[in-house]
This record gives C-alpha cells, structure tokens and sequence, in this order.
C-alpha cells in the first residue's frame, strides 16, 4: 500500500511526547512494521483539492469569534453542495490516497454557527488561564505528534446524529494498533460544577467497527483526580482488531440535571496501524 501521511513511530517514540494510557500497554512498536497515520502531510478535501490552515470565522455571541490556523467544513470551498437540510453531515477531510478520512458536522441557525465532529487546526499551548471558546481549537500541548504543526480537534456531540460524533472511516479494513490523544485547553481549564477540581475526571472512550459490527473499546483517561495528563497520550488498541472505522466519545463525573457538564473536546495527533 502506498503511504501517505505517514511518519516513522521512531521518531514519534523519539520525542518523548507519549504518556500510556492503558495498563495492558505492549512495548513501543517497531518502526518498520507500523504505519502512523499524522497530520504533517498532504491532506485532501471531498472534491479532491489540497487541505490549508487558515482564519476561520465562526459566527454566534457565544462561541463565535475569528480564529486562526483552523480547517474547518467553511473552509472546505465546496461545501455548499453537501449540505442536506442546512447541514453538513459528512466526511471533511483524509489522506491524499483517500483511504482514511475523518468526518465532521456543521449547520447554522439564528444563534449562529455549530459544529461537531473533527477539523483540523494548527494551535497548541498551554498558557491559557481560563476555559473559553475563544480556545475551542487549542490542543493543550505545545506541538503536534512528530513536530508536526497540525492535530485534529474533535467535539463530541452525542445528541445529533452522524459525524457529529468524531468520526474515522477507513477505505479497506485495517489493524489498528493505537492512537495519540491530548486534552483541549477547554477540558484543562475547565472548572467543575458537580464534583470538587481534585475530584475531577474526564476519559476518551474509542470504539472499533468492522462492517456495521463493534470489535471492541478502548478508554483513556485525560484528566484524573484533577490533574490534567501533559503532552501526548499513547491509547493501546490493539484489542480493537481489525476495523474500517472508529468512534470517539468521552465520559466525565461532572454530570448535572442535563448529562455531562464537562465539555466534550479532545486533540487527536495520529493513529498507528499494523503496516500492510
């Protein structure tokens, strides 16, 4: 198979950016029977074209605002011509080979933009001080995996249906052995309202499919006890097996009349799969 956004896992291991997140974790994999799926190489839009940061504007007196470095389904120039009732509801953007892509959800209405599902920016820190949608888009770290200079932000929203859950699909079935997640500076400054800080917890739960059919969960706690987990977070899924796609929700002790206080986002910075 030809390989496209494909970095080495050596040099990923080599960065020191990883902290497991599973207790069953095997040894590092070997670089050359891994493939890692990261964000540092061409990306494709639906219609085909080449995938670049840029300002975004999202529109709303709450979460709207002009943010930089962001890939978002307004960037995506055709658009228009997938939406369905107002929204888009569908794959966003994927490897230059179209054999992997990630999904995403939008619509508007008179309180402005909304969007689920994953887009693709190009901001890091940890320096915020607090938790606000003027960070949205902001991995809580300093970098993306392997230096790169992009992650995928996802928010999960469980309540509209489709790619408003954070969504990976896969062309052709593989083995998917794990991924690297980072907490969103919304989660690491977030302050509870149901539990005290010390207490907090927020975990990422991915689930395989193959063929309409779940192989298997894997969890990933980003924030335990209240403290945040720092840089880039190795999840084992090598339980999962064989897949051709993968769902991203979360779950959080910080629960109110409503469901889950805790806001829903997370950064992605690549996925490692058994090369073919």
């Amino acid at each position: 198979m030809k390989r496209f956004l494909l970095a080495s896992v050596f040099a990923l291991v080599a960065a020191g950016a990883f902290v497991g997140c599973s207790d069953d974790k095997d040894d590092a994999p070997i670089p050359d029977k891994y493939d890692v799926i990261s964000f540092k190489d061409a990306l494709t839009d639906p219609d085909g074209g080449v995938v670049q940061l840029g300002e975004g504007v999202l529109v709303g007196d709450i979460s709207g605002g002009t943010f930089q470095n962001l890939y978002w389904t307004k960037s995506f120039s055709g658009y228009e011509d997938y939406l369905q009732n107002g929204a888009f509801n569908g794959r966003l953007f994927g490897a230059a080979d179209g054999s992997v892509w990630f999904g995403s959800y939008y619509s508007t209405s008179s309180y402005g933009d909304y969007w689920g599902g994953f887009v693709l920016s190009g901001t890091f820190g940890t320096t915020a001080t607090v938790s606000d949608y003027a960070y949205q888009f902001t991995a809580w770290v300093n970098k993306g995996v392997g230096d790169s200079s992009r992650c995928a932000i996802g928010y999960i929203d469980t309540y509209t249906n489709g790619y408003a859950v954070p969504t990976v699909e896969l062309t052709s079935p593989r083995t998917i052995v794990s991924c690297h997640l980072a907490p969103s500076a919304m989660v690491a400054l977030y302050t509870p309202t149901e539990v005290s800080k010390e207490n907090l917890w927020f975990k990422m739960i991915v689930t395989g499919y193959l063929d309409g059919a779940e192989t298997g969960k894997a969890e990933c706690f980003l924030v335990e006890n209240g403290t945040v987990k720092s840089g880039w977070n190795e999840l084992d899924l090598s339980k999962l097996g064989r897949v051709d796609k993968l769902l991203f929700t979360f779950d959080s002790n910080d629960v109110g009349i409503s469901g889950v206080n805790t806001p829903g986002y997370f950064a992605l910075g690549g996925l490692t799969f058994v090369k073919e």
